[in-house]
């Protein structure tokens, strides 16, 4: 069987980045317990928890980039944690 590569993300472009330097607090908190309730106990691969939290917030929060949502869910583990009474860990993200 071969063995899998992983290719890293490229950097956001001018725009991605001017888009999501836009968002409101409002909007990340939408977008942060929109990822919390799309993880699971059971394990998961990141992209579908991206995936259904780009659809559940589309439609109110439109043209954001799906590396943010990636980037914005790894980096909260620590805010999440305090949130679910400390079992991160445990959650698959």
């Amino acid at each position: 069987m071969a063995e899998e590569t992983f290719t890293p993300d490229p950097p956001p472009t001018l725009d991605e980045h001017a888009r999501v330097e836009r968002l409101s607090e409002e909007e990340l908190e939408l977008i942060d317990t929109a990822l919390l309730s799309n993880a699971s106990y059971r394990w998961q691969k990141v992209e579908m928890v991206v995936v259904m939290t780009m659809e559940n917030c589309a439609s109110q929060i439109p043209s954001v980039p799906d590396l943010f949502y990636g980037q914005r869910g790894a980096h909260a583990g620590s805010k999440w944690s305090t949130l679910i009474g400390g079992q991160f860990e445990f959650y698959a993200l």
